[in-house]
């Protein structure tokens, strides 16, 4: 049965405005939907950008120390393998290798001091020529790290730290990586 067209003007017009109306907001809306993506958009390029400068940044900075830690006898190949030991993976460590420096062992021992601190002393301060090139260090330089590191300059307390006393000998890599750790 056919539908009879019964509607007045002014019930025609009110619905062609409302029609109007409803365009005119879905218009807006869609408007409004496409200002937004552009903001995200735009806000996403930034991020990226952000977080590549940031990459860019830590990797530099990560260069630099693995240079500096290369200066103090500590051979790149003991810093990736105390990275994957620490749990961080193959991913973070950079493909491009520091040279490796060999610190000469020597046969002097240290003697282990006990103190009172936060810091224990470490012991095995003795290092003997069978030692594998790379995880030894001279106790000067590990005691100017740990130093630096806590900020104090003190390398006396620095060396107890690490195990020694006066004299010269060599620590192992990886206490001095403990202590860092420990700092941090």
């Amino acid at each position: 049965m056919p539908r009879k067209n019964n509607k007045t003007p002014e019930v025609r017009s009110l619905l062609r405005e409302n029609q109007r109306r409803s365009r005119a907001r879905q218009k807006e809306l869609m408007e409004d939907m496409r200002q937004r993506l552009r903001e995200y958009e735009t806000q996403g390029v930034q991020a990226t950008l952000d977080m590549q400068s940031a990459a860019r940044t830590v990797a530099a900075e990560n260069r630099c120390l693995r240079a500096l830690l290369a200066e103090h006898g500590v051979a790149g190949d003991a810093v990736d393998d105390y990275l994957r030991k620490s749990g961080i993976g193959p991913a973070a460590i950079p493909a491009a290798k520091m040279p490796a420096v060999y610190v000469a062992p020597q046969e002097t021992p240290c003697n282990t001091v006990s103190s009172a601190s936060a810091s224990p002393a470490v012991s095995q301060c003795t290092t003997s020529r069978a030692a594998s090139p790379g995880t030894l260090m001279d106790c000067d330089v590990a005691a100017s790290i740990v130093a630096d590191l806590h900020g104090h300059g003190d390398h006396s307390l620095a060396r107890s730290t690490l195990g020694c006393t006066t004299g010269s000998c060599s620590v192992k890599t990886t206490q001095v990586f403990t202590i860092i750790d420990r700092a941090t």
